[in-house]
């Protein structure tokens, strides 16, 4: 923004108040305000038992004051000042401005203007990180259908949506490529219901109508698959129930541990990172040359050698439900679990066996 911009001549020095429920002059506890040819200068009286009195002065200029008062600067949604004009800082550069107000913020980028930012999705912009992460903001916040608003931040562009059914989250690439060309909000996929995060093997988007995922293909790690509860433009699978829960396989290790009494026990937490709301669904066995076997509930791994305390897995083999419920006490046991096995083998003694793992889940 122009230097020079700063320190104009006043158009009137005289200091004003005004209430902003009418915009009436009112009393002198009330902020005082004085125009200048570019901006203006905010005063906020302090108390003097307790900071000593006098005022603290804030100022908006430029295209940052010209967007304050298109919206009607005090006496908008925005409020007072609560910042002066301020470097925004991307990645350690200065891109760009920005005034923070009582009601939100203005932020301004030579590239794209001045736009304001502010309740829910402000609130969700600055927790991912703001400019750093997300990136300016393209639109001040807008409408969106069925009583919706978003506003669009730097990328192809990425938005930030928010329903007062599910709260405002951020769609961000690759993500948004695929639910833009699917129809965006008027898709059957609709808004977005939470946030990105990470499952056991890919990531995931959760939205009104189904979920879209990336990083399950080894050969294209940003290509994106959509499960859709009803078939529509670019809709890759149909899944059943309005829930969006999946089922996924996964391998782990099991760890082999020092040995106490009895068989050397190989332990794992399912699952080992993060927390999944899911059910454990089967237990396989994936190693060639070993025999997994699993304490029933109420033993232990002293007790491996006793076939009546154990569910014994071959190679290949899997558990059946009335297997996980003597295990676990449950047929399909919450995540996390324990998983604790002793082996069988004729080879060497290893470090660690592979576990395969079928689970459910609801986000």
């Amino acid at each position: 923004m122009d230097q020079s911009e700063r320190g104009t001549w006043p158009i009137r020095v005289s200091y004003h108040r005004r209430d902003t429920s009418t915009g009436r002059k009112t009393s002198p506890a009330t902020p005082l305000w004085s125009y200048f040819q570019r901006g203006a200068v905010y005063a906020f009286p302090r108390r003097p038992q307790v900071n000593g009195g006098g005022s603290v002065t804030y100022e908006v200029h430029g295209a940052i004051w010209e967007k304050y008062r298109a919206l009607g600067e005090e006496r908008s949604f925005l409020g007072y000042p609560r910042t002066n004009e301020t470097d925004a800082v991307q990645t350690d550069v200065v891109r760009g401005r920005y005034n923070d107000f009582q009601g939100g913020s203005i932020y301004w980028h030579p590239n794209y203007g001045a736009h304001e930012v502010h309740g829910a999705i402000r609130d969700k912009w600055l927790s991912l990180g703001g400019v750093n992460n997300v990136g300016f903001p393209l639109t001040d916040e807008l409408p969106a259908p069925r009583g919706g608003r978003y506003n669009d931040f730097e990328g192809r562009p990425n938005p930030i949506y928010w329903h007062p059914n599910y709260g405002a989250h951020w769609i961000s690439d690759p993500v948004v490529e695929k639910w833009t060309t699917m129809g965006g909000i008027n898709s059957q996929m609709g808004y977005p219901t939470g946030d990105l995060y990470a499952t056991l093997s890919y990531w995931r988007q959760d939205f009104e109508g189904g979920y879209i995922v990336f990083g399950d293909n080894p050969n294209d790690f940003f290509h994106t698959t959509s499960y859709c509860h009803t078939s529509g433009p670019g809709c890759d699978r149909v899944i059943s129930g309005g829930g969006g829960q999946s089922q996924e396989t996964v391998t782990i290790a099991l760890v082999r541990q020092p040995i106490f009494q009895g068989s050397i026990p190989y332990v794992s937490t399912f699952p080992t990172l993060g927390s999944i709301n899911g059910n454990l669904i089967r237990l396989a066995n994936p190693n060639p040359n070993i025999v997994l076997r699993f304490p029933k509930l109420g033993h232990s791994t002293a007790d491996c050698n006793i076939p009546a305390d154990v569910i014994s897995l071959d190679p290949s083999a899997a558990t059946s439900t009335q297997n996980l419920l003597e295990i676990f006490g449950s047929g399909s046991p919450s995540l996390p679990v324990t998983l604790v096995a002793c082996i069988a083998t004729a080879g060497p003694v290893p470090d660690s066996v592979l576990l395969s793992v079928t689970y459910s889940y609801t986000p």
